[in-house]
């Protein structure tokens, strides 16, 4: 971070220091918290101003992962839905595969029978 303070607190003592180009100080007490002042409220200003991009990278990272989130709960409904497809499509290829056992078992069931009549 940048030392606002020390350039504010010359800065502000060169502009009292010019408005009274005599140099005469009537009141250097006055003039001191004046400057005290001016440095506290430049601080207090930097303060305020990274607090304030700090927030606002916080409410960007919070935006984008919210963002993330809702990418990715679309993604795990894509997901559950064909995990569903692929139940149904097994338990279907399971049946086929039941059939064609049974259907395999017939014909050699027939091949038997017939096997002594071809020879």
């Amino acid at each position: 971070m940048v030392n606002y303070s020390k350039r504010w607190s010359a800065a502000t003592h060169r502009a009292i220091n010019m408005a009274d180009p005599s140099g005469h100080v009537p009141n250097n007490e006055f003039r001191e918290r004046l400057v005290e002042k001016v440095q506290l409220n430049v601080t207090e200003t930097g303060k305020l101003a990274q607090q304030l991009l700090k927030s606002s990278r916080s409410h960007e990272i919070l935006s984008q992962t919210t963002k993330q989130f809702v990418n990715q709960e679309g993604a795990i409904a894509n997901s559950q839905e064909l995990l569903k497809q692929s139940g149904r499509i097994i338990a279907d290829m399971e049946s086929q595969f039941a059939d064609i056992q049974h259907r395999i078992q017939t014909v050699n069931n027939i091949n038997e029978h017939l096997e002594p009549i071809w020879r």
